[in-house]
């Protein structure tokens, strides 16, 4: 999954973004995409190896090496399931915990409030589609696909340090921050064409929203708005490379990494 960093040339409005209310608990939630090692850990710590189809109480879901998962609940909202990653699932609070790994997520409009947390920070999604990454040593970051977010200090999405994240913003944090970063900018058209979650898989719900996200920020940029900065950061990670014209460069990390801006905004 390549990203690129075009800079903002023009200052954007800060909005405000209402919180909206909890919605019913997530129902009916299966297990509709597996390949290779994945494993559920339902209350009790009984751990059950999924071979196909399955139903998902609460509980957390583990994939191993090169392996990957789709979970679908009767709402329409969907989390897909990098290798390597390990997430909590809890439906009465709609609310998933992101220990380890990557996920995508998709949460309709109309469902209610949606919580991802990661490493101390909140994300609150409806009518939302956002990529999550987390190396807890290492860094935590968050992708919008589309929609706004609200990502927010601490286990609440009332916070007092909070950022909003738009569709083709990304932010970095540290692993233990005490306060969110600026959002830079990424090309949503490259995350579009690479993006592991979206290749890898089949075609999303809101997959026609995401392609007009995407269309809005070519239009953008065709206006002066985003100049290209030829950076990009190759799959998983923050290392910020110069990109390469060669097919093959794309399945490097180099680079140096990308520091979390030090300023919160909210």
């Amino acid at each position: 999954m390549a990203i690129h960093f075009p800079i903002v040339a023009v200052c954007s409005l800060v909005g405000l973004l209402a919180v909206v209310g909890q919605g019913a608990p997530l129902q009916d939630g299966r297990i509709s995409e597996v390949a290779r090692d994945v494993r559920v850990t339902e209350p009790g710590n009984r751990s059950v190896v999924v071979r196909g189809e399955a139903v998902l109480r609460d509980g957390a879901i583990q994939t191993g090496a090169e392996s990957k998962a789709q979970v679908s609940f009767r709402d329409r909202t969907l989390v897909r399931i990098g290798d390597n990653t390990q997430v909590g699932f809890e439906s009465k609070s709609r609310s998933f915990e992101l220990t380890a790994g990557a996920i995508l997520t998709e949460v309709p409009s109309g469902v209610g409030r949606t919580t991802i947390r990661v490493r101390g920070i909140t994300a609150t999604a409806t009518g939302t589609t956002l990529v999550i990454e987390c190396l807890p040593k290492a860094y935590t970051k968050f992708i919008a696909l589309d929609g706004t977010s609200r990502l927010c200090m601490g286990h609440s999405p009332w916070g007092q340090d909070c950022v909003l994240l738009r569709a083709g913003q990304m932010l970095i944090a540290s692993p233990d921050p005490k306060s969110l970063p600026d959002a830079v900018d990424v090309d949503l058209n490259r995350m579009l064409e690479t993006c592991q979650f979206i290749t890898e898989f089949p075609e999303l719900p809101a997959h026609d929203r995401l392609v007009q996200a995407a269309t809005a920020q070519r239009n953008r940029k065709s206006h002066g708005k985003f100049a290209e900065t030829n950076l990009v950061i190759f799959g998983r990670g923050t290392l910020v490379s110069q990109r390469s014209p060669s097919p093959a460069a794309g399945k490097e990390n180099r680079g140096s990494p990308a520091p979390p801006a030090s300023s919160p905004k909210e």
